[in-house]
């Protein structure tokens, strides 16, 4: 049960962060664009990309836990993206994860993705099973606290981060 915890909470948080990126495609696409990784016109393609990858990964994981493993390649593609600016120093960029508003680069962002793909590694072990009621709804309710935990802390954490004042370079 602990594993289709796993994989239904990262199935909410990428379903939840593509219909975010998706409701306002300009802004996404500039933040992709700030990350500085790819070329302009390539940036402007990912960022079209990116969101319905996510939410289908996101339908799949709910369905089966081969989508896990896809799951854990574009997890680890957004924490390699992170990694890299934080590494050049560049943490004045926003995130673009979903959710929390001012969310900027930071090292607990990779180690939040780096948990993320724990539990997508967990989640493999899930079986493809169907459940009796009870236990469905004890899956629904733990995914329900650790997707609100989630995106609650996402927030405290885009918070200490416009309080703390910045250095100047």
């Amino acid at each position: 049960m602990t594993a289709s915890v796993c994989r239904f909470t990262i199935a909410m948080i990428f379903a939840l962060s593509a219909i975010h990126s998706m409701r306002d495609w300009a802004v996404y696409t500039a933040q992709v664009a700030q990350y500085k990784i790819l070329p302009v016109r390539l940036a402007r393609i990912a960022s079209w990309i990116l969101p319905p990858v996510q939410l289908a990964i996101g339908i799949m994981l709910v369905i089966t836990n081969t989508a896990c493993m896809p799951g854990l390649a574009l997890m680890a593609l957004f924490t390699a993206a992170i990694a890299i600016n934080v590494a050049r120093g560049r943490t004045d960029i926003e995130c673009g994860c979903g959710g929390a508003t001012g969310q900027k680069l930071s090292w607990a962002l990779v180690t939040r993705n780096i948990i993320l793909c724990g539990l997508l590694a967990v989640g493999l072990t899930a079986p493809n099973t169907s459940w009796d009621a009870a236990t469905l709804v004890t899956i629904i309710g733990a995914t329900a606290f650790l997707v609100t935990f989630y995106f609650a802390a996402g927030q405290l954490l885009a918070n200490a981060q416009a309080l703390t004042p910045r250095r100047a370079a």
